[in-house]
């Protein structure tokens, strides 16, 4: 594992570069600095994702609030992205469970299905002749 402890990575908010900066409570034998370098920049990354999307459910309501088929599946998307941050601090506790790394892969494809879903459908509605540009067959 590249962090032992969640949110924290080895006690601090960010990863030791030296074995020096580990704190005493941790055996150095855990320390591997890319490991641990990989799994902070997932949590940034995870932390980018999960504003963006906040982002996103405040413009999607702000504009489509009185579309259902838009509204639910931003509402879904934030509290699965919400889900998946308690998801991960799950993982490193479960010491990367494969049954929790799955589901959390598994999480992580439905919240991206659903953010292609509302793009697309909002997209068709702020563009409502590029479906008829299509070049591929109307189903």
């Amino acid at each position: 594992m590249g962090c032992p402890d969640w949110p924290k990575c080895f006690g601090r908010w960010i990863p030791p570069t030296s074995i020096e900066q580990i704190p005493s409570h941790i055996d150095p034998a855990t320390f591997n600095i890319v490991l641990a370098w990989i799994e902070y920049c997932n949590r940034l990354f995870g932390a980018i994702v999960g504003l963006s999307i906040t982002i996103t459910l405040f413009l999607g309501l702000k504009h489509y609030s009185h579309l259902p088929h838009i509204k639910w599946p931003l509402i879904s998307a934030f509290g699965l992205t919400l889900f998946e941050g308690w998801l991960g601090s799950v993982l490193i506790d479960t010491v990367l469970n494969p049954v929790t790394i799955t589901l959390h892969l598994f999480f992580a494809l439905i919240i991206v299905m659903l953010l292609l879903y509302v793009s697309q459908e909002a997209y068709y509605l702020d563009n409502p002749d590029a479906e008829k540009q299509s070049k591929y067959p109307q189903i």
